[in-house]
This record gives C-alpha cells, sequence and structure tokens, in this order.
C-alpha cells in the first residue's frame, strides 16, 4: 500500500504544478486569442450568456478585401474555452456592436440595420434605421438608436416612433434614456431630447480639445478627451464636478462600467506615439475622482481592448483585436492601422479585478502590474507543499517501522 503511495504522490504533485489551459473558475483570469490567418478578425462587443459563459460579437473579412465582411458570434465557456462560431450576416458592416436585452435576447447595431435576436440567437426583426452606432433598450421595451446624423426610437416590435436629426453632427455614438427624455452624444456635443425626441438642450463637451469620448452613468456622464487620459466628470445638469489625468499618456478611452459601490472602473487602449495601439489599461477610480489604481494588460503589445461588460460575481469580460502587423510608412498619428489584419481577443478578470498576465509578461512586482500570477501558479505551489508534507510523514512512518523491525517491535 505504501509503495502505491510513494508512486502517487508525485503524480499529484506534477498535477499540481501542471497549469491549466483557460485558467477557468468565476474567480479567475484568462485571456483568449483566435483566429484564421486569411481573415482580419476583431471583436466589438461581450454579452453574457444563459449559461455563464459569454457571447462576443464581432466583425471578419478576408485580408485584403475590403467589401467582404461577415458578422460573427463566438461562444466562450466561463473557463475561457471556444465552443463555438456562427457567421450571422453578410455584406458591408464595419462593427457589430450588441447588448443583452430584457428577455434574454440581444439587440445588435449591424451595417445599416438594427436587429433584434432571440436566445437562441434566431432573428426576430430588423430595422432599417440607417448606419447604428449604438442601441439600448429602453423601459417601454423598445429600443432608442444613435445613427449617423440623429437618433431614433424604435418600439418593441423595432417599428420607428421617431427620429430626430442631427445632421450636422456625423456620428451619434451614446444613447441613453432618462427620466425626463433620453441623452445622447457625439464627439463634440451633449443632447437632451424629451420623450418625444425633441431636442430641449445642446452643449460642447468640455476639455481644451472640445472633441472626445462620453460615457453616460447613473448621475450625469464621463467625458474623456480624444487621444488623451484626461477624464471629466458631469453631474446631471452637466456642470463639472471634477477632472483627472489618468497618467496614461496618448491612447482612447473603450469603455467604462460603474461598480456596485459607485467606483467607476476605465478601460483605456494604449497608443505608441505613430498611433499604433500599444496594449490596455484598468483604472478604477472613486465617485471624487481619486484613483485607487491602474492595472495593465499587454503592455508593449499590438492589441486593443475595444469593451467590456461587467460580470455577476463581480469581475469583468473585455473583447477586441490582436494585430498581426507592422505598420506600413503610410500610417499617420492618431490613426488606427489594425484594422489591416488581426485575431480575435477575449479576456476575462476575476472579482478580484486583476488582469490575467500574458506570455513573455515579467511576473508579480513588474512596473505598472498589479502584481501576481493569476490561475493554475498558486494551486501548484499549494500541491506542491501538501505533496511534499505527504511524502515526508510516508518515509518519516517507514523509518519508524524499519527501526521498530530492528529492535524487535514487529509484530
Amino acid at each position: 500500500m505504501i509503495g502505491k503511495i510513494l508512486v502517487l504522490v508525485p503524480l499529484l504533485v506534477l498535477a499540481s504544478l501542471w497549469p491549466v489551459p483557460g485558467c477557468g473558475g468565476s474567480g479567475e483570469s484568462w485571456y483568449l486569442v483566435d483566429g484564421e490567418l486569411r481573415y482580419s478578425e476583431h471583436f466589438d462587443s461581450a454579452c453574457l450568456a444563459p449559461d455563464g459563459g459569454y457571447l462576443l460579437f464581432g466583425v471578419r473579412h478576408p485580408v485584403g478585401i475590403w467589401d467582404s465582411y461577415e458578422a460573427v458570434v463566438m461562444k466562450v465557456s466561463p473557463r475561457g474555452e471556444k465552443e463555438w462560431l456562427r457567421v450571422i450576416a453578410s455584406g458591408g458592416m464595419l462593427h457589430c456592436y450588441a447588448s443583452g436585452t430584457s428577455d434574454g435576447g440581444y439587440v445588435v447595431a449591424l451595417g445599416e440595420e438594427v436587429w433584434k435576436l432571440n436566445s437562441k440567437l434566431e432573428v426576430e426583426w430588423k430595422s432599417n434605421t440607417g448606419p447604428p452606432l449604438c442601441v439600448r433598450q429602453t423601459s417601454d421595451g423598445g429600443y432608442i438608436v444613435g445613427v449617423a446624423g440623429g437618433v431614433c426610437k424604435l418600439d418593441s416590435k423595432g417599428r420607428i416612433q421617431w427620429r430626430t436629426g442631427l445632421y450636422e453632427f456625423k456620428y451619434v455614438y451614446r444613447v441613453k434614456q432618462t427620466p425626463d427624455g433620453y441623452v445622447a452624444a457625439s464627439a463634440e456635443n451633449l443632447f437632451k431630447l424629451d420623450p418625444f425626441g425633441r431636442v430641449v438642450r445642446r452643449m460642447r463637451v468640455p476639455g481644451e480639445k472640445g472633441e472626445g469620448y462620453t460615457f453616460f452613468v447613473t448621475s450625469g456622464c464621463l467625458f474623456v478627451e480624444e487621444l488623451s487620459s484626461r477624464v471629466y466628470k458631469l453631474d446631471s445638469d452637466w456642470r463639472v464636478e471634477w477632472s483627472i489625468d489618468l497618467g496614461l499618456g496618448k491612447g482612447n478611452v473603450s469603455s467604462i462600467r460603474e461598480l456596485e459601490n459607485g467606483d467607476f472602473l476605465i478601460l483605456f487602449t494604449l497608443h505608441t506615439d505613430d498611433g499604433t495601439i500599444n496594449g490596455a489599461a484598468f483604472s478604477r477610480v472613486t465617485p471624487r475622482g481619486e484613483v485607487r489604481w491602474t492595472r495593465y494588460f499587454a503592455r508593449g503589445k499590438k492589441l486593443s481592448l475595444d469593451d467590456m461588460e461587467l460580470t455577476p460575481d463581480g469581475g469583468c469580460i473585455a473583447c477586441g483585436i490582436r494585430g498581426r502587423w507592422e505598420p506600413g510608412p503610410s500610417s499617420e498619428p492618431g490613426v488606427l492601422t489594425y484594422w489591416d489584419s488581426g485575431d480575435y481577443l477575449a479576456m476575462r478578470m476575476g472579482p478580484d479585478l486583476v488582469p490575467p498576465q500574458w506570455e513573455g509578461e515579467p511576473g508579480e512586482g513588474s512596473p505598472g502590474s498589479s502584481g501576481g500570477p493569476s490561475g493554475g501558479l498558486p494551486l501548484a505551489w499549494i500541491g506542491l507543499g501538501s505533496g511534499a508534507a505527504v511524502l515526508l510523514l510516508i518515509l518519516l512512518v517507514r523509518l519508524r517501522r524499519r527501526r521498530e523491525a530492528e529492535l524487535g517491535w514487529d509484530f
């Protein structure tokens, strides 16, 4: 019996040292890169799946062919394993923005239309709104849509109820319902609309550049200047409460989520001086504008995280693209060139909000790192210590029995 145990214990120790693919478990982190060399592929939106996994919406096209796009959905398990990839549309769409709906389905901004999908990703209806840039469900079961040059309201069946033209502004990329109507944002302006879509207020965004990205939160909004990490917090009347610089240099904020305690989790895509994507950073900021921490994911790598969604356990799922090219001589400062060729990228952080360690990154205590490995390593050390203790105990027992036999105590 002891001989068998002596054989099994080293095997258990080695098994505990073996890294676990995906670093699964609700409290752990992982990242996933997937793609085919003949395609340029990227994710635009991350959504929660009913089984605890994730649905990642994105677009792909053959490398070098710009008029042949496909919208895709990838199903990823809670452990970060790809389960399947499905093409849901073909045509001229450049993006595939999606969000969950109250009935367990999804609403998708795709090409010239808004699509409503059920939980099985079957199309329930399509609405030709013009190029949609964002869509959110409203309290009446309908949808508010930001389109090129305006805002439109759909009922629960996708029929257009009203449309407001803001034609002097090329893109309306953020919309939200409020108790007294709606708010919308372009790169340069904020708008308040009444329940019938009439503009009741318009205001220029703050900051020296006069251009950037707005993210609506429970009370007011956060505005981030273009190619900057300067963040402004505006109250519900759009008065500036505070502004801070996250100290991340050039780049753009991709997403902002409000945590349960009121903190803001800010996802930032880093840029090099020539405008090439250069990894991602997460900053946690208090409601008063104090930076609690900043943590990096694959800093210095040609990748971008373009959306994130909070998960029920307090973590988050984010997605984007991992580039596989070198910028050409035609690259211009401030212009992202990653559409040339890239792979799907997704990553998850557990409730501790510690990003997974990119392959080849330095370990704990590296500059700018949140510190600490993730996934299998802590379990490995636990397994090693436990295995060593058991092995030592067995050796001591054998030595004691041998000594007893020598003394004639072996019964």
